[in-house]
């Protein structure tokens, strides 16, 4: 069986590798929480972008005319394909940073669990070893009470 010393340095070593897991799971989210704000920021400009070309074809003509219409309504439609493979981007990228933060927290719950171990590991390190000094403190208060008083460590009495 393993020594409380290789106990404890399993578990400093396991609390290491969580440790380690929780930040490139943490990594991992940010990540993930970057691209779809990269996502969201491309399907606001591209909103904008719409905006800026129909009050600019407005702007150009000298009023609303069918011609203008139709533009617009074309140009809309194709936005409006764009628009949609964005949100599709947006919608996996929302099921990515969901994994990713179910994943992050299972790491967290996996390191509190390490450390909890470790500190339990440490805990009973030190009680045996103060244990172990306990005993031997104990031991030569006997053999030093043994010696006083003429008794053998063992408490037999000696005969005189």
């Amino acid at each position: 069986m393993r020594t409380p010393r290789h106990k404890r340095r399993a578990s400093e070593t396991l609390e290491r590798i969580a440790n380690m897991a929780e930040r490139r799971a943490h990594s991992d989210v940010v990540t993930a929480e970057q691209e779809l704000a990269a996502h969201e920021e491309r399907r606001l400009a591209l909103q904008a972008q719409q905006e800026q070309a129909e009050q600019a074809l407005f702007s150009d003509t000298g009023g609303v005319t069918s011609s203008v219409i139709q533009l617009i309504s074309v140009s809309r439609l194709g936005r409006k394909l764009k628009l949609d493979a964005i949100d599709q981007d947006i919608a996996i990228a929302y099921a990515r940073v969901g994994a990713k933060r179910k994943q992050h927290k299972s790491a967290r719950h996996k390191k509190r669990t390490a450390e909890l171990v470790r500190e339990k590991m440490v805990t009973l390190h030190v009680a045996e070893h103060l244990g172990r000094e306990q005993k031997d403190m104990d031991e030569v208060a006997n053999q030093r009470f043994a010696a006083l008083t003429g008794q053998s460590s063992t408490g037999n009495a000696l005969s005189a």
